[in-house]
């Protein structure tokens, strides 16, 4: 990855506006009982409050958490644990290892899967859950909406995503899209509504209803992205949009997001030996009626693209990168629009284990309204009860990123609008490569 810089650069605009250097605050460290590994990121309600998973940790011999930390309205207050999973006479039936994002419906509830846990198969299947949103601040008793199966598919790889219904969309391992529709008391029973030849992360969902995702194999197998068509309400079988070849990347482990325009964009980790080595950010370009161009490399990274990317205003690309920037260590990275086309990377910030600080940031980025970021790493933080230390939630502001509300009134073409609410980190974080990170009280299932 290039040097650390503290610029924004738009050249779109034809300057590139100096930034002062971006601020990195660690806003949340987490002990082992408090949580350990937020491998999936966080998203925030309308009020600020920010909520993630841990995959491990939470005291005991629970197997990871739910939090909260809530906005104060000049900062950041403690993290509250809502929810933790742990065994019942040995077996989480309520699940156990979460490493998705959550997602948040519009009445607040929110809603996640487990890697493994439940009642098929003791640790071996996974779980999709819910947390009720109970009013006032508050929320209610982890519920499982859904334990799965072997004909159902196996560990729910990725976060959740909603059609305007309120019916749950998500993927397994195995490859199986399903469905969990919303009824009038709660939810259904869940469908494989496509198979797919893999699913590494969930699904994106564009306005017409169509589902996009990324897996392994492929033509090359080296990674696909593909899309599941939805005619006359029903989905149709799997098209591949894209085979990477080593040469173009490799190994698309995040899933993607869409702009204005119906693009698709997104990162993969590349391949060892190759000129993909890093990681590189990517394009399939919408040609229209329903049809994508080839896939389109718009840069490499050497810091391995494992998260997926959010956009803002202006069409500028953020993401992290689990290693790379200034030492080695991962960094959160910018790829900017300059009017159509896309520059280098420009790494905002790095990190820096030294004396216990975090490292290894695995998963996407949140943008609030103001501009700020917000993510995890999977590392540091200094917690003497996890062997690489448990964790931690950081904040970015100054980094430049352009709100609707922030933005400068010129816009450059095409107008990549995105919406980066809580639904965007659903789903711009997707299945990332699990980690074994060693920590008191973790069980690793």
């Amino acid at each position: 990855m290039k040097l650390s810089m503290g610029l924004a650069i738009l050249a779109s605009l034809g300057t590139a506006p100096a930034y002062a250097a971006p601020t990195l605050t660690t806003i949340a460290t987490f002990t082992a009982t408090n949580g350990s590994a937020p491998l999936a990121g966080v998203i925030a309600d309308a009020s600020g409050n920010l909520y993630g998973t841990t995959a491990h940790g939470g005291g005991g011999s629970s197997a990871g958490t739910v939090f909260e930390i809530p906005n104060t309205g000049g900062g950041f207050g403690a993290l509250t644990t809502l929810a933790t999973f742990t065994p019942t006479n040995g077996i989480y039936q309520g699940g156990a290892n979460p490493e998705a994002p959550l997602f948040q419906d519009a009445s607040g509830n929110l809603f996640g899967t487990t890697l493994s846990g439940g009642t098929y198969g003791g640790h071996a299947r996974g779980t999709v859950f819910e947390i009720p949103n109970a009013g006032g601040g508050t929320y209610g008793s982890l519920a499982t909406i859904w334990n799965i199966t072997g004909t159902t598919g196996f560990q729910p790889t990725g976060g959740l995503t909603a059609d305007a219904s309120g019916n749950l969309f998500g993927t397994s391992s195995t490859g199986q899209v399903f469905e969990i529709p919303k009824t009038g008391t709660g939810y259904g029973t869940l469908s494989v509504v496509a198979q797919t030849a893999g699913a590494y992360g969930g699904v994106t969902m564009d306005a017409s209803g169509d589902l996009f995702g990324t897996g392994p194999n492929g033509t090359y197998n080296q990674g696909v992205v593909w899309e599941i068509p939805k005619t006359g309400g029903t989905y149709g079988t799997e098209t591949i949009l894209a085979n990477f070849n080593v040469a173009d990347g490799a190994n698309p482990v995040s899933g993607v997001i869409i702009d204005a325009a119906g693009n698709l964009f997104g990162t993969d980790q590349g391949n060892s030996g190759a000129a993909s080595a890093g990681g590189t950010v990517f394009e399939i370009p919408n040609t229209g009626g329903g049809t994508y161009g080839s896939l389109i490399t718009l840069a490499h990274l050497d810091g391995g693209g494992n998260s997926g990317l959010i956009e803002d205003a202006l069409g500028n690309l953020f993401g992290t990168a689990s290693t790379g920037g200034t030492y080695g260590q991962g960094a959160v990275f910018e790829i900017p629009n300059t009017g159509g086309h896309y520059g280098a990377e420009i790494d905002l910030v790095s990190f820096d284990a030294t004396n216990g600080g975090a490292y290894d940031p695995l998963a996407g980025l949140f943008a609030d309204a103001s501009g700020n970021l917000f993510g995890t790493t999977g590392a540091g933080g200094g917690s003497v009860n996890c062997t690489n230390g448990c964790g931690t939630v950081f904040e970015l502001t100054g980094s430049g990123f352009q709100t609707a509300t922030n933005s400068p009134e010129q816009v450059p073409e095409p107008a990549s609008i995105l919406a980066f609410g809580a639904g965007t980190a659903a789903l711009a974080i997707v299945r990332r490569r699990r980690r074994q990170i060693s920590c008191a009280g973790d069980v690793q299932a």
